[in-house]
């Protein structure tokens, strides 16, 4: 290594030297889990009717319901939406955000991992993810799994603002600048002809790829 360079190298350390200073553990702590309940109106056009997704239930044939035969249409629709998002609280006024999730997985954030998470440094994230996934024995799937995710997601917020970095930054940086998109087809008739018709469609917008719940094949 050449003079000049090490000198510069050297002269860096400082500034790094600071910025995990600044995340030392022990001065931040989690004061608050809060669930909150955000409400409003959502206006888009969805196909009518709708073609069904497939859930386990659908093994048995009289909860199946029918594959939708023939076209479907777009029908712009007003919906009131409510979903459910997760926000930790700091002592010192930082706060981390994540959602929307799930109201079953909200109930054991609030029940079982709120007290446990109050106090605790949200710096630590490994450790905390690992602790939270012992703390209960059913915590390997389900809800419980859905939970320890969100407040997983909330706790990389909460470190991104504290850094002042984008979270992918702390994940190591970015892989690209540009990421291709799919056409999804979610809703829309799987009945041959109709899906012909708004595959080619896709493909004169522009699209490359597809995404078709073809429900039981």
């Amino acid at each position: 290594m050449r003079r000049r360079t090490f000198l510069q190298s050297a002269l860096a350390v400082p500034t790094l030297s600071r910025l995990w200073a600044a995340a030392e553990p022990g001065q931040l702590r989690i004061q608050a889990v809060e669930i909150l309940q955000v409400e409003g109106q959502l206006t888009i056009e969805e196909p009518q009717p709708s073609q069904h997704q497939v859930q386990p239930l659908h093994v048995y044939p009289e909860h199946r319901p029918q594959p939708i035969r023939g076209a479907t249409s777009l029908v712009r629709r007003t919906r009131r939406l409510r979903s459910l998002y997760l926000r930790l609280r700091t002592n010192q006024g930082l706060d981390g955000l994540y959602g929307p999730i799930d109201a079953e997985a909200a109930v054991v954030v609030d029940r079982q991992l709120r007290p446990f998470l109050i106090g605790k440094d949200p710096l630590a994230g490994e450790a905390l993810w690992d602790q939270m996934f012992r703390l209960n024995r059913h915590s390997r799937s389900g809800h419980y799994m859905m939970a320890i995710s969100a407040v997983d997601n909330a706790l990389w917020d909460l470190r991104g603002r504290y850094l002042n970095v984008p979270v992918y930054r702390l994940l190591g940086g970015p892989t690209r600048s540009r990421v291709r998109v799919y056409g999804s087809c979610l809703g829309y008739s799987v009945d041959p002809p109709a899906a012909a018709k708004m595959a080619a469609q896709l493909v004169q917008e522009g699209f490359l790829h597809q995404k078709w719940f073809l429900a039981y094949g």
